[in-house]
């Protein structure tokens, strides 16, 4: 892939419910974002389209889009700190 020309890469994820799949959810959701932070890093376009989920899976995919809207509420936030 080193001299294809970049494209937009969107990754949708889909979750599902049963109590202690959550726990590997979040761990798996964590490695996802990392390497999608990692490829990002490297200039190639991709983007956590859409995240679903049922049970646990709905409460995880909740907890991403959140952690990922205040994310980019403070990378956008144009405010020193200190005054």
């Amino acid at each position: 892939m080193a001299d294809t020309p970049s494209r937009r890469v969107e990754v949708g994820v889909v979750l599902q419910g049963g109590g202690a799949l959550g726990a590997y959810e979040c761990g798996a959701l964590n490695a996802l974002l990392e390497l999608m932070d990692e490829f990002a890093a490297q200039g190639h376009d991709i983007v956590l389209k859409a995240v679903t989920g049922v049970s646990i899976g709905s409460i995880n995919a909740a907890c991403v889009v959140g952690a990922i809207i205040i994310a980019e509420r403070n990378m956008n936030s144009v405010s020193p700190r200190n005054e």
